[in-house]
């Protein structure tokens, strides 16, 4: 049960990290454009 557990929260951890990250970069990439456009 905590082995289910466990993973269940690494799976989670992946999840937001990953998701955490394309926003991070969705934004900084923007900025870039929008730098670049001035």
């Amino acid at each position: 049960m905590t082995s289910v557990l466990i993973k269940t929260y690494q799976g989670v951890i992946c999840l937001s990290a990953s998701s955490g990250t394309k926003f991070y970069l969705n934004y900084d990439f923007d900025s870039v454009t929008d730098f670049r456009k001035r």
